[in-house]
């Protein structure tokens, strides 16, 4: 195998990845439907609009 062999290969799987942001989350004590309505309704929108829909759901949680 030549130098530089496995940086070329690298090279070539980084220039094909999906650059989109993600997230994963482990162990969280959240059901998944209650994870989906979150993302569903944040997704799409630009970050101000993230965190003010955040903290509504957060202050109506803390009404229950």
């Amino acid at each position: 195998m030549a130098n530089g062999h496995r940086s070329q290969i690298k090279r070539e799987r980084n220039a094909v990845k999906d650059t989109r942001p993600s997230a994963k989350l482990s162990y969280a004590r959240v059901s998944v439907q209650k994870a989906c309505f979150v993302l569903d309704a944040i997704r799409g929108k630009s970050l101000m609009k993230h965190l003010q829909l955040l903290c509504t759901i957060q202050d109506m949680h803390h009404l229950l």
